[in-house]
């Protein structure tokens, strides 16, 4: 009953959620991005540029890109 509750309010006043939603999504960004750019700089440490490079691009580009 609560979860048709919720998506009874989400769906007829979305404007309640949109700053809660919008900073769960930056933050959910951050964090499946984050992992991506410290294996790359690990691997940058150790030499092997080959899978640094692609893993910080895929980084970066996750983190900024909507």
């Amino acid at each position: 009953m609560l979860a048709l509750l919720f998506m009874h309010i989400r769906l007829t006043m979305p404007w309640l959620f949109y700053r809660i939603l919008r900073a769960l999504l930056a933050a959910g960004r951050s964090r499946h991005c984050l992992p991506g750019v410290t294996v790359s700089e690990l691997l940058r440490r150790r030499g092997v540029l080959v899978l640094a490079h692609p893993l910080e691009r895929t980084g970066v580009f996750c983190h900024f890109c909507p």
